[in-house]
């Protein structure tokens, strides 16, 4: 997840990454097309997220997205973010500057 924003003058990037030991990236990652379409089958709680950059300490409350989650029902597969079964995922700031929660 990549956030941007802007507020007057004051510019800030974050830049968070799922896992606390995960790299950036990964030279041998799966193909795009096939992470998008990998089932999510897990509920994850993660207090404190590592941040790289400075979250504003204006930013404070929860992001809330809705996104594909399972895409698999018994023996049936779906081939569309539509179709699969959904998921909701919360990001927290807490308006200190530097701690972001997760929830899925």
């Amino acid at each position: 997840l990549c956030l941007q924003s802007g507020l007057g003058s004051e510019t800030s990037q974050v830049q968070l990454r799922m896992g606390s030991n995960a790299p950036a990236e990964t030279p041998k990652q799966k193909p795009l097309n096939e992470l998008l379409f990998t089932s999510l089958k897990e509920e994850k709680t993660i207090d404190s997220l590592p941040v790289t950059g400075k979250v504003p300490t204006w930013l404070k409350g929860s992001f809330v997205r809705n996104g594909p989650a399972l895409f698999e029902i018994n023996t049936d597969c779906f081939k569309h973010w539509f179709d699969g079964q959904a998921m909701l995922h919360s990001f927290s700031f807490d308006g200190s500057g530097g701690k972001i929660g997760y929830n899925n």
